[in-house]
């Protein structure tokens, strides 16, 4: 299920009153399930919170996180007192418990929870998800609305043609996917840089050349604007999922100068610089930019 279907389920049902109590989110993408979950809180309690660290823990809304470590029976029973015996000032808003990778949880732990997800307080929601549906309980399946979501990894590929397209309309399919291996290649890289940079260092200097320089230095462009876009809010990605990269990995002026000295590169070519002093300047740039 998309994106766009999830929002429209989520939508139907609270404009019909029939929004359930308990709901498993489920996705073998290795998706954290934010964006579904801040739409959701958004949604049910009217707020217009940007971003799942937006969210404030504690008294209207609880969180156990089985991606830290696993859910144990001690969390599972104080988050059920946390949530039960908070109070909120108005009827129109629901609390909200978040468990997270419910799977975590073996069958000793999660025996208070079932019984919990029997009968919650009517002004409770129950938010679990996971990434392995096969290994969760039965009986925790059994008590919850399951909604299984697929990212959709088309629009990478859209934005990769797209990239290719608005430069050169003319390539061969093999030409094409020459280049998208390379952009992969990046990537990988780009991803791991803000703990292994030698690996972007090593593409940059054995894959970057005249004839694909512009398709890499716009695609390296997207990629960290993609990494700036995930560090504020995590909307709006075009070339990564949320769950690739963690967003207290990279900071703002380091997405933004390293996308400066790309723009700058680029532009030094063409006004006739010379390239292979452009890339060596790039190359040097961004060796000072990660500190190296």
């Amino acid at each position: 299920m998309e994106i766009t279907t999830f929002k429209t389920i989520i939508d139907n049902q609270i404009s019909n009153n029939k929004l359930h109590q308990v709901y498993l989110l489920s996705s073998n993408q290795n998706e954290n399930f934010e964006e579904e979950i801040l739409y959701m809180i958004n949604k049910i309690n009217h707020n217009n919170l940007l971003s799942f660290y937006q969210i404030k823990f504690g008294e209207l809304y609880f969180l156990v996180d089985g991606y830290k470590k696993n859910i144990s029976k001690e969390e599972i029973n104080q988050s059920i007192l946390n949530v039960s015996q908070s109070s909120i000032m108005s009827l129109d808003f629901k609390k909200i418990l978040i468990i997270k990778k419910i799977e975590t949880g073996s069958a000793s732990s999660l025996n208070s929870l079932l019984k919990f997800l029997e009968n919650p307080p009517k002004n409770v929601i129950i938010i679990m998800t996971t990434n392995n549906i096969n290994s969760c309980l039965k009986t925790v399946k059994s008590r919850a609305f399951i909604i299984n979501i697929h990212k959709n990894i088309e629009k990478n590929i859209d934005v990769e043609q797209q990239i290719i397209n608005n430069i050169n309309t003319n390539l061969s399919e093999e030409e094409k996917n020459e280049i998208i291996e390379v952009f992969h290649q990046f990537k990988e890289a780009v991803i791991i840089s803000n703990k292994k940079p030698a690996g972007l260092f090593d593409l940059l200097i054995k894959k970057l050349n005249k004839t694909n320089y512009l398709y890499l230095a716009n695609y390296l462009i997207y990629l960290y604007q993609d990494l700036y876009k995930l560090k504020k809010d995590g909307s709006n990605l075009d070339l990564l999922l949320s769950s690739e990269v963690k967003r207290d990995k990279y900071d703002y002026v380091l997405t933004l100068d390293l996308i400066e000295a790309l723009n700058q590169f680029k532009k030094a070519i063409n006004n006739n610089g010379n390239f292979e002093i452009q890339k060596a300047n790039l190359i040097l740039n961004f060796e000072e930019l990660y500190g190296i």
